[in-house]
């Protein structure tokens, strides 16, 4: 019979261990290796309590130095962290809205190529009579964390959504991918052709630094999904879901949903693959891919994850939201590849 004292006290007990242990404050010099209580609560359990409070990871520089995350909380405000100094900025934008429109949620960020202090951050907004809108803040960090508003974007006529800052960018001319393979020039507020390297389907690719290699996911005329690496088809498990690359642009990590949260669209992320040179994988005969890690919080932690996909914060950490069983706030840690858990990136919400 499930107790939730058993397991709230086996939480406690993780947690001294993990004080005990000198990890708690994000040290990363001491790495946080707790003995985990017996991990008990299956997905099953899992799919139905979600975490009402905490940290999701949703985005990082492509350096890995700068991680944007938000609270679960409705309309609560962006925050990006120098992982290197712990320091925070938090970016609302409801001050830049027009009169009559509330921020209704963000919806994603995207990074500058070239510089890690630049970002473009999604908003969408909803007016008194409950008619949303879209747009793009270009934000910037001037002295410190301070954080500038360079441009707001509205949309426009032409259902402009962004998708990738391109590599080819430089100070002073920044271009992104649009929706219906358009380029956007930012400086000019003009539409471009899109280079043929970035046209076809999947229009929603994860490019990698320097725009070197792209994973992306498509569906069939039989609603099947199918994996592609730089257009290859590559065989994965079923529930894989987002990827992020690493700042080298090889190591690429995957998030993959165990069967049930999959079957039922619930939560649960079961493990996560990283593969540490997709040149390898591009280089294989065959196309079933096999990682080089593999990472399961539950059976290595005994800690559950929400993210949707982690982040790198270097070639070999990347960051992730995580909680364990009896906890209703999941926080942001840094984990290595070879899964250790290294340090808490956040604490107070």
């Amino acid at each position: 019979m499930w107790s939730r004292s058993r397991y709230l006290s086996g939480s406690i007990v993780w947690m001294l261990l993990l004080l005990l242990s000198g990890g708690w404050g994000g040290c990363r010099d001491v790495p946080v290796q707790p003995s985990p209580p017996p991990c008990e609560w299956g997905y099953d359990k899992l799919r139905h309590i979600v975490p009402p409070s905490g940290h999701m990871v949703i985005g990082a520089s492509m350096d890995g130095k700068m991680v944007a995350y938000q609270s679960i909380r409705e309309d609560s405000p962006l925050r990006i962290m120098n992982v290197v100094t712990y320091e925070v900025s938090e970016f609302g934008a409801r001050p830049y809205l027009p009169k009559g429109e509330s921020s209704a949620g963000i919806e994603g960020v995207i990074w500058c190529p070239y510089d890690h202090r630049r970002l473009m951050v999604l908003v969408k907004s909803m007016d008194q009579e409950g008619r949303f809108r879209d747009y793009a803040f270009v934000i910037a960090f001037s002295g410190g964390m301070a954080v500038r508003v360079e441009k707001v974007i509205p949309e426009s006529p032409g259902d402009r959504v962004f998708l990738h800052w391109m590599a080819i960018s430089r100070p002073g001319a920044d271009y992104f991918v649009l929706s219906g393979e358009r380029m956007y020039w930012l400086q000019q507020d003009t539409i471009l052709p899109l280079p043929e390297k970035y046209r076809g389907k999947p229009q929603r690719r994860v490019w990698s630094p320097g725009d070197q290699h792209w994973f992306g996911i498509v569906e069939d005329e039989n609603g099947q999904r199918r994996f592609l690496l730089d257009g290859e088809e590559i065989r994965l498990p079923r529930g894989t879901g987002r990827a992020s690359w690493a700042p080298n642009g090889r190591s690429l990590i995957l998030s993959l949903y165990n069967d049930k949260s999959w079957e039922n669209k619930g939560p649960g992320i079961d493990r996560f693959w990283i593969i540490t040179d997709v040149s390898q994988v591009l280089k294989n005969s065959s196309p079933v891919v096999e990682p080089d890690y593999v990472i399961d919080p539950a059976e290595q932690w005994c800690m559950y994850s929400m993210d949707p996909v982690p982040r790198f914060t270097s070639d070999t950490t990347f960051a992730v939201s995580l909680f364990p069983p009896g906890f209703f706030t999941c926080y942001i840690y840094e984990v290595s590849v070879e899964g250790r858990i290294l340090r808490q990136l956040t604490f107070e919400l």
